[in-house]
């Protein structure tokens, strides 16, 4: 597996990269032109509920399961959003209305990192708390 990789993202206007993790990787997403609107999200563990994301853990496949946003923030050129494999790991990207290009570096820590997409209303659950109800798609 690649250790690094970078790619170039080219987004039509009012697109989107739906809902997904980072699992075993982190991520810097520069935007070099244009804008887009990027939300990061953290698992919530329920009690008793002890996952090492770092290390890849989930919540099963089948099972709602809580997201807390933690950024909500629009992106212009020269501006980035980061991501950990275990911090703000979760996002969602939505160009603004001239689209956008951006530079997305990964660094891999496992052969088996790859992005799920989780499938969401988009509403929150909790408002005042920020958590919304998430299942994963293909997990």
């Amino acid at each position: 597996y690649p250790p690094i990789s970078l790619m170039q993202i080219e987004m039509a206007p009012r697109a989107t990269i739906d809902l997904h993790d980072h699992r075993h990787y982190n991520g810097v997403l520069v935007t070099v032109a244009g804008s887009v609107r990027c939300r990061n999200f953290d698992i919530v563990q329920s009690d008793g509920q002890r996952l090492d994301v770092a290390a890849g853990e989930a919540p099963g496949k089948g099972d709602d399961f809580l997201i807390r946003q933690n950024a909500d923030v629009v992106l212009r050129a020269g501006s980035r959003s980061t991501l950990t494999r275990d911090r703000d790991n979760i996002h969602l990207v939505e160009a603004g209305e001239d689209g956008a290009t951006l530079l997305d570096f990964f660094t891999y820590f496992s052969p088996m990192a790859r992005s799920y997409e989780l499938a969401w209303d988009g509403k929150a659950f909790d408002e005042a708390r920020q958590l919304y109800k998430v299942a994963w798609k293909d997990a």
